[in-house]
């Protein structure tokens, strides 16, 4: 056992980090946007980092679509900003430590129950100290 990993000094101060990273990380999330094209182009949409759209351009020759064709081009468009949202999130978690093994995509697409995820981790860590132990999962 490595007694340096229980000081408490050392602990509060790897946490304080951490949180500064959580929060700026937070801060380019708010910030991004991912953009989608389809039907040649002619067609693009732009969502925000929890996959919601922010605008959606047509230009003039989208409006000679069928309705059929121009409503699967929005949705197809929309998927490609989502899939570009997703992937700047990522990249952004890559260190995956720092998104503690959670998907932080999916996480910020509200795909996952962090809230749970997270009170079941705490609920590992409290019995692993009161077993003496290091947290396992």
């Amino acid at each position: 056992m490595n007694p340096d990993a229980y000081d408490p000094q050392r602990l509060l101060a790897d946490l304080e980090a951490k949180m500064r990273r959580a929060q700026e990380n937070a801060a380019v999330v708010a910030a991004l946007e991912g953009v989608g094209e389809a039907a040649d182009g002619v067609v693009k949409v732009t969502v925000g980092p929890t996959g919601a759209l922010k605008d959606v351009v047509l230009e003039p020759k989208a409006m000679r679509l069928p309705s059929m064709d121009l409503a699967a081009a929005i949705v197809t468009a929309a998927r490609a900003g989502q899939e570009s949202i997703a992937n700047q999130v990522r990249e952004i978690y890559r260190d995956r430590e720092q998104a503690g093994a959670i998907d932080p995509a999916a996480a910020v697409q509200g795909q996952v129950d962090v809230a749970a995820l997270v009170a079941e981790r705490m609920q590992q860590a409290r019995e692993a100290l009161r077993r003496g132990g290091a947290p396992t999962g």
